[in-house]
Formats: structure tokens, C-alpha cells, sequence
């Protein structure tokens, strides 16, 4: 990977993240300012997505390694075809042997499975934040505003971390710290902002 796909990658991140930690702050505001909740109810409030970030934290392994079958089953699939051909035109084992360990382009595109992995739970959680936001705006339900907030929460963690430490396992305990760094550094510009604002 190059650096500006790390820059990518960590734009994304610092946005989920802020977006989480907006939603959070936004919380405690909205349900003591429109809902009247007490402390105590408000604090309760916070379950769904405390529940949300458990179900995060244990299905994201559990849908990571259902992708990663999926796409190994394709790939194995594409890499036996791929050698078919090869016998054919060089009808030499060793030839082909030699091919398909050196060429980078039948190696397995990790990049691509992880991206596309994650693709699919950041979009669910874009989602579900503007549902959240729709839901603050228009005073809903308060069951409305924690399921949101639930699946804002289930969506939105994990999956950037895991794409980190796979893409880099070498490196893995420096690029996750980075990546923390990132997300908590522009997390605290971006909530002092949102201060200013309310």
C-alpha cells in the first residue's frame, strides 16, 4: 500500500470515529434538553450502544472470516482455472510452478478483500448515523433515537483496526497506535468545534 492510501484509510477512520464520539456528546444534550431524562435515565440511554459496540466486537470476527471464506473459495476457484491454462500453453509443471509462485498478480489481492469487507459496514454505519441525526432533528421516539444509535454503534467500530492489523502485521502494534492517534487527535478538534457550535 502506498501513502495515500494510508491517508485514505485514515481520513475514514478519524471521520467514523468523530462521528461516534459527536454522537455521544449529542446524547447527553438532546435527551436532558428535549426528552427530560433524569442522570440515571440518561445513563441507561447509553446501553443499546454499549450493547451495540459487544455485538461489534464479536461479529465483526465472526462476518471477517465468513468474507474471507467467500473470497478464498473464489480465489482457489480462479488460481485452478488460472493454473488449467497455464498447463495448456507450457504443458511443463515446473514452468508453471514457478509462474504462479513469482507472478504477483496470482497472489491473493488482500487489499481487495479487506477493502471490500469493510466497505459494506462503513456504509451501514454512514447510514445509520444520518438516521441518528434525522431522528435528534425531528424529536422522534426516544426507542427510535436508541436503535439508531444502536446500529450506529455496531457498524462503526472495529473494522478499520482489523484492516490495519492485517494489511501490516510487522507492524501491526505501530500502525494501530497511529491509527488511535488519528482518530482521538482530530476526534478532540472536531467535539471543540462542535462546542463552539452549540
Amino acid at each position: 500500500m502506498k501513502v495515500q492510501e494510508i491517508s485514505i484509510l485514515l481520513f475514514v477512520a478519524v471521520i467514523q470515529y468523530f462521528l461516534w464520539t459527536v454522537r455521544h456528546t449529542a446524547l447527553t444534550t438532546v435527551l436532558s434538553k428535549y426528552y427530560k431524562l433524569s442522570v440515571l435515565q440518561i445513563g441507561l440511554c447509553y446501553s443499546p450502544a454499549g450493547i451495540g459496540i459487544l455485538i461489534s466486537v464479536v461479529g465483526t470476527g465472526k462476518y471477517l472470516n465468513w468474507i474471507n471464506r467467500l473470497k478464498y473459495k473464489k480465489y482457489t476457484k480462479w488460481l485452478k482455472e488460472k493454473e488449467d491454462l497455464l498447463n495448456d500453453k507450457y504443458n511443463d509443471r515446473e514452468t508453471v510452478k514457478n509462474i504462479m509462485e513469482n507472478d504477483p498478480y496470482c497472489s491473493i489481492n488482500l487489499v481487495e478483500a479487506r477493502m471490500s469487507s469493510a466497505f459494506l459496514t462503513l456504509l451501514v454505519g454512514v447510514v445509520s448515523y444520518i438516521a441518528y441525526g434525522w431522528c435528534l432533528n425531528a424529536k422522534t421516539p426516544l426507542v427510535s433515537l436508541l436503535v439508531t444509535s444502536d446500529f450506529a454503534s455496531i457498524f462503526s467500530n472495529c473494522i478499520l483496526t482489523i484492516l490495519i492489523v492485517d494489511l501490516f502485521p510487522s507492524h501491526a502494534s505501530t500502525r494501530t497506535g497511529c491509527l488511535n492517534l488519528f482518530k482521538c487527535s482530530y476526534s478532540a478538534l472536531f467535539i471543540g468545534c462542535l462546542k463552539l457550535m452549540v
